[in-house]
């Protein structure tokens, strides 16, 4: 059972919050609101009044409220959910400050759905580049008091992420009696009704256009959006996490492959002034080898340490390839067949640290050490002895819950 502290509980969010939270197996221990209503929970008009413990705090309330929570939330070193939108540059700074001594949890939309197209907008940008037009259209309710939305805000700023040069945005075009240039993204606001809450982007190009849209049916969404956020926030330690850090938590390691047609060359006393290296990828390369890994260091005494692992096939022309750069250059090699290359990834260790901690912790238990490791966003690579190959995988099997 999370226990929360429900800011802006007299809201129309604040309310849908309460609704949903025991589904969730959340209770709401107590709430903060200028406008007390009537609640089943305690509720104080202000955070200095509040006596009553919680493990989170969901803020569903107004910008001019920030300080106040902020303030608590690092005094009680309570986490905080941050769903507040409008948010000023000065008080995403204040969030940024104060994440240092305390786990705060901060989106411009707390609907998953949203967070999904705003990576869908900034990789449409990505492949489309300069040659469309973007245009962004959102539409909320006639009570909405920010605009444009801190929603369609952070979809321009992901899909500005995407060029190289970087797009100004225009809000709205009245009074603007000039063509419209290439180097702009548009945002434009409609506000009328109940509309919960709609957002489109569109790439308009020469011959087509794209359209990427999301339509919020109910502010259950969002209210279900802060109560996972809340679930992952409890326990973490300080820091400013995001909707990215929630979507990618289940994802950290998904997969692990082992591929036994492996063959391990360790290269020694490489001079770290000549071409050696160079030369030796030039021939790699025109024989067609394809290099998996690669590792160098210094070995201690001046020189290079080079590890390069690739595919079995190639093992034959890469040791030609070896022989004939190092019969010119200093350096000694060793050849091993005896690997295993082993590949755990994830998109999840793009936004989650400690990965390689578990890895290496995983390894270290079955009593293997890796020979090569190399590493990506989302991926860790490392060729180990075959002969450990059982109690390696089923270690770091047991390890990633895989």
């Amino acid at each position: 059972m999370i226990r929360l502290l429900l800011n802006g509980c007299g809201g129309k969010m604040g309310r849908m919050v309460a609704e949903l939270a025991p589904q969730r197996g959340c209770e709401i221990a107590a709430g903060i609101d200028k406008f007390p209503a009537a609640c089943a929970f305690p509720v104080f008009s202000d955070f200095s009044e509040c006596d009553v413990p919680a493990d989170v705090i969901i803020d569903f309330s107004r910008p001019d409220g920030l300080p106040g929570m902020l303030s608590y939330a690092r005094r009680t070193h309570t986490p905080a959910v941050i769903a507040t939108t409008g948010l000023s540059e000065d008080e995403k700074v204040m969030i940024a400050q104060a994440s240092k001594e305390v786990a705060l949890f901060q989106a411009a939309n707390m609907s998953l759905g949203v967070n999904l197209i705003m990576d869908l907008c900034r990789r449409a940008a990505e492949f489309l580049g300069e040659s469309c037009d973007v245009e962004i259209i959102e539409k909320h309710h006639n009570q909405k008091v920010d605009s444009p939305s801190g929603t369609a805000l952070a979809l321009a700023d992901s899909i500005n992420s995407a060029y190289l040069s970087g797009k100004t945005y225009t809000f709205g075009r009245h009074g603007n009696q000039t063509r419209r240039s290439r180097s702009e993204i548009g945002i434009h606001a409609v506000r009328g009704g109940n509309i919960v809450g709609d957002h489109e982007v569109l790439f308009i190009g020469q011959q087509e256009v794209v359209t990427i849209e999301h339509s919020a049916q109910s502010r259950a969404v969002f209210a279900e959006g802060a109560l996972k956020a809340a679930e992952f926030l409890k326990g973490r330690a300080n820091g400013l996490y995001s909707m990215q850090h929630l979507l990618l938590a289940g994802s950290t390691v998904t997969n692990l492959f082992a591929d036994e047609e492996q063959v391990l060359f360790c290269l020694t006393g490489i001079s770290p002034v000549d071409s050696t290296v160079a030369e030796l990828f030039e021939g790699l390369t025109r024989e067609d080898v394809n290099v998996d890994m690669i590792n160098q260091t210094e070995d201690g005494k001046g020189a290079l340490a080079l590890g390069v692992s690739l595919p079995r096939k190639d093992a034959v022309n890469a040791m030609n390839v070896i022989v004939e750069v190092l019969s010119r250059h200093s350096g000694r090699y060793l050849r091993r067949d005896d690997v295993l290359k082993v590949v755990l990834e994830g998109e999840g260790m793009a936004a989650q640290s400690g990965v390689a901690s578990r890895f290496y912790k995983a390894l270290a238990a079955a009593g293997v050490t890796p020979l090569i490791v190399t590493t990506s966003d989302t991926n860790i690579s490392c060729c180990i002895q075959k002969s450990r190959k059982r109690e390696a995988l089923e270690n770091l099997i047991a390890e990633f819950d895989l």
